[in-house]
């Protein structure tokens, strides 16, 4: 996925009502090389957040990042 479609993405889901809402989305793609710049940043969001919609590798992602927050308490 580069910017472009993420942004696409973005356009899509402010359409979208969830719960009688609409939301705003901000959807940035880094490089694979710029994420351990924005780890906490990352596992903050991803943690809190509440997914409507997850793949395999977001869920990776995700257990990775519990895994790294509980080697660092």
């Amino acid at each position: 996925m580069n910017q472009r479609e993420a942004n696409a993405v973005a356009r899509e889901l402010e359409e979208q009502v969830f719960d009688r809402d609409r939301y705003a989305y901000d959807i940035d793609v880094e490089s694979v090389n710029s994420t351990p710049d924005y780890t906490t940043a990352i596992r903050e969001i991803v943690v809190s957040g509440i997914p409507h919609y997850t793949t395999d590798g977001f869920e990776s992602v995700e257990e990775y990042l519990l895994e790294v927050s509980s080697d660092n308490a």
